[in-house]
This record gives structure tokens, C-alpha cells and sequence, in this order.
């Protein structure tokens, strides 16, 4: 069996312990003011979360769009969220999850489970 991604953990916190910033595109801040960049997938799973649609998003400026989101925090319940970043320098969010969201990273787990569910 493959070993989990060494590259990716998850850290917990809460909706208003992080923010949305406009520079660079599509940024994102912890409670420790640490910038982490957001890949396609997680700018999704941020603009859900904050109640703002992910592609109306991307078409307006960066600023606007980091205001609109850090409005849609402030006005979300303070639910624990997993982010799922990359250990390392340059950080980057890959991935926002909730707390009823368990992650296989074993790729031969989870398609021996697709197997049986076929």
C-alpha cells in the first residue's frame, strides 16, 4: 500500500480564524497571518463556505472578491473546518473540508473500496 502524501496536512479551524486577501489572487490568511495560496478546488470550497458563488467570483477584481468572501465569514456559523495545506514554503491550501469529511490519501484503499462498491 502507497504511503499517505507526505506534502498535505490538515489543520483544523475555525470559518473566522481564516480570511480571504487579494493579493497575490486568490490568497488566503490563518489566525497566524501566514499567506497560503488557494488552488482552483479550494477558492470553490472557500467561496461555498462564505455563501458567494465560486464562478461570479473569479470574474470580479481581487479585492472585491476578498471582501465579498471575508463578508461571507463573518456571517457563517464558526464551524470547525479542516484546510488541508502543504507543509512546506510556499504554502498552498489545496483543499476545505468540514468536520463530517474523512480523507483516504491511500490510493489502493480507496480503489479496493470502489472494486467492492462495483
Amino acid at each position: 500500500m502507497r504511503k499517505p502524501r507526505p506534502t498535505c496536512w490538515p489543520g483544523c479551524c475555525a470559518a473566522g480564524a481564516f480570511w480571504a486577501r487579494a493579493r497575490p489572487p486568490r490568497a488566503l490568511r490563518d489566525g497566524s497571518g501566514r499567506p497560503a495560496a488557494l488552488t482552483h478546488w479550494s477558492f470553490e470550497q472557500l467561496a461555498t463556505i462564505a455563501g458567494a458563488p465560486p464562478k461570479y467570483l473569479r470574474t470580479l477584481p481581487a479585492s472585491i472578491a476578498s471582501a465579498a468572501i471575508n463578508h461571507g465569514l463573518q456571517r457563517q456559523r464558526r464551524e470547525q473546518h479542516q484546510l488541508f495545506t502543504d507543509q512546506a514554503a510556499p504554502w498552498t491550501v489545496r483543499a476545505i473540508t468540514s468536520p463530517r469529511y474523512a480523507r483516504v490519501h491511500h490510493d489502493e484503499l480507496a480503489s479496493r473500496v470502489l472494486d467492492l462498491m462495483a
